[in-house]
């Protein structure tokens, strides 16, 4: 199942739960601020799924404070009652379990189900993105751009080898499937995060140009930095975009995608699988 529809089902559904605790809850007709608080909620979800867990973080803050300006009368008339903070407080940890943990969880997923979709989609080290991966999305996004100019940029942030030199393959994998891990967490979830091999990763950027890209760049490199305790010399970051780089994208699909097709092909026949039908068996001559 590809992301898109499973965003698309978990709102739907979602907000028909929403919108079904309010039909039918019991009593009386809930206060208006009531009703805009539980709506919320659907905007929260959208935000968490769409957006990752940033895009839930920001949405979980502004439905907070929308929810305490709605309830500044009551807070005005009565003051600050064990009631009212309780009604607060089931707001906020609503909100911040949707948003935060709902776009963590989010996030992951978008991940899982591209590798039950198709396994050569995903990274096996890191559980990011492939190569191939990136090669198709450097591709279309190059299509969409000679087409509709649909901006689209990317970050290439290599890792000296020094910094993992001496260390033991297993070792190596988790250092890296870190790094991954913490550059998802940090990036909208409509951008991918890939990775090439050894000491590459690229984060793919629709729909952003190439000044946005480059204060993704500065602020990857810092968090990279951070995580693995490196100097700023040794992780390089490069900025990429379709409305001035156009040559060297289409230049790096066509240097990824042989590799990793090959490697694809490679895996699927030790796993016992038929090769490509690209190569026809000739029958002897005679």
């Amino acid at each position: 199942m590809k992301y898109t529809w499973f965003e698309a089902i978990i709102l739907a559904f979602g907000s028909l739960a929403v919108v079904s605790s309010m039909l039918i809850a019991p009593g009386i007709a809930p206060q208006t601020a009531e009703v805009v608080a539980q709506l919320l909620i659907v905007g929260v979800l959208a935000g968490a799924l769409h957006w990752g867990r940033n895009g839930g973080f920001v949405a979980a803050i502004m439905a907070t404070g929308l929810y305490v300006a709605l309830r500044m009368p009551l807070l005005n008339a009565e003051g600050l009652t064990n009631d009212a903070l309780a009604l607060i407080a089931i707001r906020v940890v609503t909100y911040a379990v949707v948003g935060i943990i709902g776009g963590e969880v989010a996030g992951r997923l978008k991940y899982v189900l591209a590798g039950l979709e198709n396994t050569t989609m995903v990274d096996r080290t890191t559980g990011a993105y492939s190569a191939l991966h990136a090669a198709r999305a450097i591709e279309s996004a190059l299509a969409s751009w000679q087409r509709y100019q649909t901006p689209f940029s990317l970050v290439v942030m290599r890792i000296d080898p020094g910094l993992y030199e001496g260390l033991r393959p297993a070792r190596h994998r988790t250092m890296m499937r870190h790094v991954a891990g913490t550059l998802r967490g940090d990036v909208r979830l409509v951008d991918d995060i890939a990775f090439r091999g050894q000491n590459e990763f690229i984060v793919l950027l629709p729909n952003t140009e190439p000044e946005g890209a480059a204060v993704a760049a500065a602020r990857l490199h810092e968090l990279a930095c951070d995580t693995l305790g490196a100097d700023d010399s040794t992780i390089t970051t490069e900025v990429l975009a379709c409305s001035r780089d156009e040559g060297r994208l289409a230049a790096l699909v066509q240097e990824i995608a042989p590799a990793q097709i090959a490697r694809s092909l490679g895996r699927r026949t030790a796993d016992g699988e038929p090769a490509a039908q690209g190569a026809e068996a000739q029958e002897p001559a005679g």
